[in-house]
């Protein structure tokens, strides 16, 4: 499931000691993140806030590490 971007304050740093950019942030409504009532909760809402934090923060090439939300 979800869970909150403080999972990762370890390992930030450890990345920006090796030279490499971490980006952490929550997705509306998990981890410390508000829950406005205008936000779409489905998954398909919260994949659109995702490319929209990506397009935000002009990130062309990247990883992407999730938290596993399970499937069949």
């Amino acid at each position: 499931m979800p869970a909150s971007s403080f999972l990762y304050r370890n390992l930030l740093p450890a990345l920006a000691e090796r030279g490499l950019r971490g980006i952490a942030f929550d997705l509306p409504g998990v981890g410390l993140a508000d829950r406005p009532a205008d936000v779409d909760y489905t998954w398909t809402g919260l994949g659109r806030f995702a490319a929209a934090a990506v397009d935000t923060l002009g990130l062309d090439c990247f990883h992407l590490v999730v938290h596993d939300i399970g499937g069949c």
